[in-house]
């Protein structure tokens, strides 16, 4: 699934906590890359301490170095299509070394042995492909390409007090046509984020902010440690004498597709 580079919170949801499950889900789907026409003799300063302390709050998943994981729950209302909409469906992201698993609700995508496999349990599909070409990303962007692609794409960051020691930082270009809003919820004393907001646009209708995704993942206070080990790609398919991968027998009634 090709996607372009410059979507830069596209890329940032896709930092495990929000995006992992949902990209794994959307190479089942047709979709059309966004591209942005920006005049760049109209570039508007950004505020870099401010988009510093954005990744400082956004930064604790490159923290997941040991055995414990971070969960909570990802709420979706989508404007062009009702049926796709969830309330609190769980969500799981662990990291062990150069593994990783992500739980989103009944879907599984694990990273691991140089191998990537995506399970859809609703679709009885999986898909296996090459860790290197469908990485699951676990750092951050340069900064200073941060910085860039801020500008280079209209967005405006803010800050703003809300309440009962919470803040709210917000980036936002509501003419985007790919993600008009990135908002975390976090608590000041701290800088913990307990909420991420994304408003994404439609691929087909971008034009029309009714029928945008509305993305919300609430984050568990404290990171947790894990009751039991990321699953192990060969718990879901099994490669034959010549090399050649099928579903496991368990899963057997699984329809598997094997990427490059």
């Amino acid at each position: 699934m090709k996607r372009n580079k410059h979507i830069l919170f596209l890329a940032l949801a896709m930092l495990g906590l929000l995006g992992v499950g949902y990209a794994g889900s959307s190479m089942f789907r047709q979709t059309h890359p966004a591209v942005v026409a920006v005049d760049k003799e109209k570039l508007v300063p950004i505020d870099t301490q401010l988009v510093a302390k954005f990744l400082k709050i956004t930064s604790f998943i490159q923290a997941l170095e040991r055995k414990d994981l971070v969960a909570g729950s990802i709420s979706i209302t989508d404007g062009a299509d009702s049926t796709q909409n969830v309330v609190n469906l769980p969500y799981r992201f662990e990291k062990t070394g150069t593994a990783v698993y992500c739980l989103f609700g009944r879907t599984e995508t694990i990273s691991s042995a140089g191998k990537y496999l995506y399970i859809d349990h609703g679709q009885q599909k999986m898909m296996l492909g090459s860790a290197q070409k469908n990485a699951i990303p676990t750092t951050l962007p340069d900064f200073n390409k941060i910085i860039k692609n801020l500008q280079e794409e209209g967005y405006r960051i803010s800050d703003e007090g809300i309440g009962n020691g919470l803040r709210k930082i917000s980036l936002l270009n509501p003419n985007h046509i790919a993600c008009r809003a990135y908002q975390i919820t976090y608590r000041e004393e701290e800088l913990q984020p307990i909420k991420i907001f994304l408003q994404l646009d439609n691929f087909n209708e971008p034009l029309n902010p009714k029928l945008d995704r509305l993305m919300t993942f609430n984050i568990q206070t404290q990171p947790v440690k894990s009751s039991t080990s990321i699953p192990a790609i060969n718990d879901f398919v099994v490669a034959d004498n010549e090399g050649y991968y099928k579903a496991g027998a368990k899963y057997k009634a699984y329809e598997l597709i094997q990427m490059p």
